[in-house]
């Protein structure tokens, strides 16, 4: 009823009109965020169900949660409200304002992206026991941490000081550049994290139906790779000149948009109705190797064939080998 209330009074007060898209902006930041709470909020309430406890990837989520509420309250600001409105008639302590939310939900947008993709990575790396596919898992990690600083160390100094937010100065780097740096990438680490869950559930035997059940809610990213696209079209169109606050609208829409389905999608395949398609013990693969291979750290029982008994996990390579493996593992089993 809040949120009813709310857009009902906005869209009264501040219709949304050519040159004046700030209410769009404030509509779409409150339900995002509406819908990113909701998301992460089931994901806690399914692994708390289902498992009893949460991971490090749910932690490494809440801080994504955190970080996007705070980017979107750059916007829901007093200083963000006039953030595509015509300039035109603003004073110029309004327009510092509305660059300054600008500037510091950029830099927080940043890292909201590279939170959320690491806490999808670090849940991967807890299901999955083989090595190679932690060592992409850590490759694709270390990449996106990198990838987070530069872009955040680049937007926190693209203009001179003391008016680092000030991107119509002229003294500021190509602002441009670096926000296609920003979304190019982002498409590339979305991508990974298209082919990683795809590599893993690919060698994981359970029925075509069930992993084609389980990818579908890791495919949902593409959804985010459509909306970076589309933001990239708009920040290429982007022109920094005096009409900048109020032209900027529709790559804040995109950015909005971006920010909050990264967060929505990483939620996706942790859902009940994702897991609950797993019967075979997918989610607690991880622990059940431990439980039972001698050769893994916190192992307890040295005799058990977790292989023919829970997932099977196959190493390509080296198919011939785990067979042979199983068979003399069930072997001590029955002896």
């Amino acid at each position: 009823m809040l949120l009813a209330s709310f857009l009902v009074s906005t869209r009264e007060s501040s219709p949304i009109t050519w040159g004046h898209e700030a209410p769009l902006i404030q509509i779409l930041a409150l339900l995002l965020l509406t819908f990113c709470i909701l998301s992460v909020g089931a994901q806690f309430a399914t692994k708390l169900l289902l498992r009893k406890r949460l991971d490090a990837g749910d932690v490494v989520l809440f801080v994504a949660l955190l970080l996007v509420i705070g980017q979107l309250s750059t916007l829901l600001s007093p200083e963000g409200r006039i953030v595509g409105n015509s300039p035109i008639g603003l004073q110029d302590v309004e327009i510092e304002g509305a660059m300054k939310a600008l500037y510091g939900g950029d830099i927080l947008g940043i890292l909201t992206l590279g939170v959320a993709k690491i806490s999808l990575l670090v849940s991967l790396r807890i299901i999955t026991p083989i090595a190679w596919h932690r060592a992409t898992i850590y490759a694709v990690w270390i990449f996106t941490i990198a990838w987070v600083l530069t872009g955040a160390f680049s937007i926190a100094f693209q203009c001179p000081s003391p008016k680092p937010w000030d991107v119509l100065d002229d003294g500021c780097i190509d602002i441009r550049s670096v926000r296609t740096y920003i979304a190019i990438v982002n498409i590339l680490t979305d991508v990974a994290l298209l082919i990683i869950p795809t590599i893993i559930i690919r060698s994981v035997q359970l029925t075509w139906r069930k992993r084609l059940t389980l990818l579908s809610g890791f495919w949902c990213r593409v959804g985010v790779i459509g909306a970076t696209v589309a933001q990239l079209i708009y920040i290429r169109r982007l022109v920094f000149d005096e009409r900048y606050l109020g032209n900027v609208w529709q790559v804040i829409v995109c950015d909005e948009v971006v920010y909050t389905t990264s967060i929505i999608v990483t939620c996706i395949p942790f859902l009940k109705p994702f897991l609950l398609s797993l019967e075979s013990g997918f989610l607690r693969a991880d622990d059940k190797v431990r439980r039972t291979d001698a050769s893994l750290p916190g192992s307890s029982n040295h005799s058990s064939g977790w292989t023919s008994r829970y997932v099977k996990i196959r190493n390509q390579r080296n198919w011939g080998q785990f067979v042979e493996l199983d068979t003399n593992v069930s072997r001590v089993s029955h002896d």
